[in-house]
């Protein structure tokens, strides 16, 4: 099985809702309705809660690179 880098990731087209995880491809589905009413209260009570301060609050989809 080829692993894949964030370098592939990059390249990809971004209209595909994919992950990649070490190196490899996970499909992820679309939301369902209740994850996104979920997702947007989230968001809206972390903005609030953040105004004013230097930290910053960015809903999906979102690329995040994480090192060990």
């Amino acid at each position: 099985m080829k692993k894949y880098t964030f370098s592939d990731f990059l390249m990809w087209d971004e209209s595909n809702s994919i992950e990649l995880i070490d190196g490899e491809i996970f499909k992820m589905t679309p939301p369902s309705r209740i994850h996104q009413k979920i997702s947007m209260e989230l968001c809206r009570q972390l903005s609030n809660y953040l105004k004013g301060r230097t930290c910053q609050v960015y809903a999906a989809p979102f690329a995040v690179r994480l090192f060990e």
